[in-house]
């Protein structure tokens, strides 16, 4: 293939080029590609070496910004004999497919639950070696969601499967294809300079960016799968930080104006939730599931990571207007130059 060489004139060590070769021996199927994050994690896994097969539904059109490398099969989670397909000679499986605002609990239900459970069972059928599955750090809010608690049964489904299986627990993903929270946060803190928050912003955050994130993903897939097998870890930004800090990180690196963050009541919120939701009950989002994480603190434990597969986030000042486009959060990734890793 063309690209070995130009991946090999990248390594500084003989472990890299052994790392790289491991990686060519090894195909990797990722669902939930078509996001724009789910687009990013490939990107980053085909440009570190990986034979990368991406799962896309009938009909659906494959994501512009996948390097003609990655190999797109067409199939459904609920299919299994697509699955059965799409599984053949596949060594691990990332998990990426998630549904997380919807206001809709059947919906919910069936992609956040039952694409898991569809997937683990041909995943077994196919004896895959490892199965990876991005949740998420919301479940240890002390309010659940109707998202988190669909993820929750979604690993307990995954851990009772009998897979050698790894759960990894993202908390905010901040960057151009972060979480839709953080893309709600960054478009109000550009649309006004006063920002109604409860408890004035106080509530801790670890964000983790979206950078960091898929080279978190790559560097899991690297380790031994003996050594994470039937672990669970978190995936968290390099330090904690308040709301405000984060507001005005934001701003700061948008050359916006000081922004003033307000205190207001906790009700206060609860009710502007329920009024948009009977106001407007056509819209997708779940107001009360997007509020939910300006009144949670989420600062998880990141050692185990750090010391089972060398995950090591960088502060994530200084990278956010570098990467961040200015309202586009469905957008995808700006497609980068080959020889260039994420």
């Amino acid at each position: 293939m063309y690209f070995v060489p130009m991946l090999i004139g990248n390594a500084n060590t003989l472990s890299d080029t052994q790392t790289f070769w491991e990686r060519q021996a090894q195909t990797v199927l990722v669902t939930g590609a078509q996001s724009p994050l789910g687009c990013r994690v490939v990107e980053r896994l085909n440009q570190s070496g990986w034979i990368v097969r991406v799962l896309l539904s009938p009909g659906q059109t494959r994501p512009v910004h996948l390097s003609s490398r990655v190999i797109s099969v067409e199939g459904s989670l609920t299919n299994g004999e697509s699955l059965k397909f799409a599984l053949q000679d596949c060594h691990r499986v990332l998990h990426l497919e998630e549904l997380a605002l919807s206001r809709n609990p059947e919906q919910l239900r069936t992609e956040n639950i039952e694409y898991t459970r569809s997937l683990v069972k041909a995943c077994k059928e196919a004896n895959v070696r490892q199965f990876v599955l991005v949740s998420t750090a919301k479940i240890c809010y002390r309010t659940h969601s109707s998202y988190s608690r669909t993820k929750k049964t979604a690993e307990d489904v995954l851990r009772g499967s009998g897979l050698n299986w790894t759960i990894v627990r993202p908390t905010l993903v901040v960057g151009s294809d972060g979480s839709p929270e953080y893309h709600w946060l960054r478009s109000w803190v550009k649309r006004s300079r006063f920002l109604p928050i409860p408890e004035r912003g106080s509530v801790v955050k670890r964000p983790v960016h979206e950078d960091d994130f898929s080279e978190g993903l790559d560097l899991l897939l690297c380790a031994n799968p003996s050594v994470v097998a039937h672990k669970t870890y978190f995936m968290a930004g390099r330090s904690a930080m308040t709301v405000t800090d984060l507001v005005h990180m934001i701003a700061g690196e948008h050359s916006l104006s000081q922004r003033i963050v307000l205190d207001v009541p906790t009700w206060f919120f609860q009710i502007g939730a329920h009024a948009l939701r009977w106001t407007l009950p056509h819209l997708p989002v779940n107001f009360h599931d997007l509020l939910r994480g300006l009144l949670e603190d989420c600062d998880p434990d990141i050692q185990p990571a750090m010391e089972d597969f060398g995950f090591r986030p960088r502060h994530i000042a200084g990278r956010l207007a570098r990467v961040t486009h200015p309202e586009a959060p469905t957008q995808h990734p700006t497609p980068r130059p080959s020889s260039q890793r994420a």
